[in-house]
């Protein structure tokens, strides 16, 4: 009469199994999905007074060897590779459980267990009343990520909110769009150290894993703060129109060899920044292959160093006529780059007190942006 679905996810059986969301290309691991039939969204929360206000967003291209491993348990062989190579010798992507019993060298109960396991996870699928057994293509995914035949992510997004859903999808328009709240970070890649912090704990999910937000990203040694930033799957890049500044992180001089190297972060900030993030080459989101160039930041226009703070001649450098104007650049490996290749060419402009110049903004010893230029022959005229 309330026209009110839900839909509970217990945690025994094939109740375990997440919601396999085909369009945003995500595994839902949310205990009550709620709908109004009148109303075009669907909520994705926890039960009432539950003690556990989390849930999971994972992609459905995530691999981790050490869940891989996990589900080895005390086999000598890998239950899954010997299912898969079972398929493989039968010529056939259905078998039935006691065939899997009888490759599995194990009775059709233990059988059973692990069949139920791995439907949960979306490796198969297994209807225990019929005992048919299907394969899916990421049981395929799975052993080619561990055999680094495959790229795979590590997309995994954590929702952890009392009052508020996690999540909301909109019904309208076809767009559905999925709204995911209480994220306090998301890891894009572990091997080029770039972690997304979501201002309000909320991203915007679109089709295929794309997803907008805005807050801080860190990308190697490099931090990002700014807005409408917008994350691309395929592509496995950042655009990002509105970048208010950008901060930099450099290595400080070592006391002795035998010091690990630290690091500082640079008191002058970029702003008002407009460019890309590529985190990695979009066929290698896993990072198995290590290319030290990325990832690589492009800025598209020209942006600004200012001057005016306090510890600078008491903010007397006022932000509308002094100033270090950039060019557009480019600066790749931002994860391992030495001091040296801080190099940003472009003009400065000094609120009159000299003419208007071309240079080169580089690292200071102050751990500053600045430049050292010798005057010309001639001089410079000063105010």
């Amino acid at each position: 009469e309330s026209r009110n679905l839900s839909l509970f996810r217990m945690d025994e059986g094939l109740q375990k199994a997440p919601y396999f969301d085909s369009y945003h290309q995500i595994d839902i691991y949310s205990e009550l999905v709620t709908w109004n039939l009148d109303q075009p969204v669907l909520q994705f929360t926890t039960i009432p007074n539950s003690s556990d206000n989390r849930a999971v967003f994972e992609s459905n291209y995530y691999f981790r060897e050490g869940r891989f491993d996990q589900l080895q348990g005390l086999s000598m062989d890998h239950p899954l590779v010997v299912i898969k190579n079972c398929f493989t010798q039968m010529g056939s992507e259905t078998l039935f459980d006691y065939e899997c019993a009888k490759c599995l060298h194990s009775d059709k109960t233990d059988a059973m267990v692990l069949l139920l396991t791995y439907t949960n996870m979306g490796l198969l699928k297994y209807d225990p009343r019929s005992g048919k057994v299907t394969s899916t293509p990421r049981l395929y995914h799975y052993i080619a990520s561990k055999s680094e035949k495959e790229d795979y992510d590590v997309i995994q997004i954590n929702s952890d909110i009392g009052e508020k859903e996690n999540a909301s999808m909109d019904l309208v328009d076809e767009v559905y769009t999925l709204k995911i709240n209480g994220i306090k970070n998301i890891t894009l890649s572990d091997s080029h150290n770039v972690v997304l912090y979501p201002v309000g704990g909320v991203i915007v999910m679109k089709k295929n894993r794309d997803f907008d937000f805005s807050g801080v990203i860190t990308a190697g040694r490099l931090e990002f703060f700014g807005k409408n930033y917008e994350f691309l799957y395929d592509d496995f890049k950042i655009e990002m129109p509105n970048v208010d500044s950008v901060r930099f992180k450099v290595t400080m001089d070592k006391e002795s060899e035998t010091e690990k190297p630290r690091l500082k972060r640079v008191s002058t900030v970029l702003e008002e920044v407009k460019g890309t993030l590529e985190i990695d080459r979009p066929d290698n989101k896993s990072g198995l292959e290590m290319l030290k160039e990325y990832p690589i930041f492009t800025s598209h226009e020209n942006s600004r160093a200012y001057y005016q703070r306090k510890t600078i001649q008491s903010g007397k450098y006022k932000r509308e006529n002094f100033y270090f104007e950039l060019d557009p650049f480019v600066f790749d490996s931002l994860d391992n780059f030495g001091n040296d290749r801080i190099k940003f060419k472009g003009s400065f402009t000094s609120a009159d007190i000299f003419p208007e110049f071309r240079e080169e903004l580089t690292l200071q010893e102050d751990y500053s942006l600045g430049f050292i230029r010798e005057t010309p022959s001639e001089g410079f005229d000063v105010y």
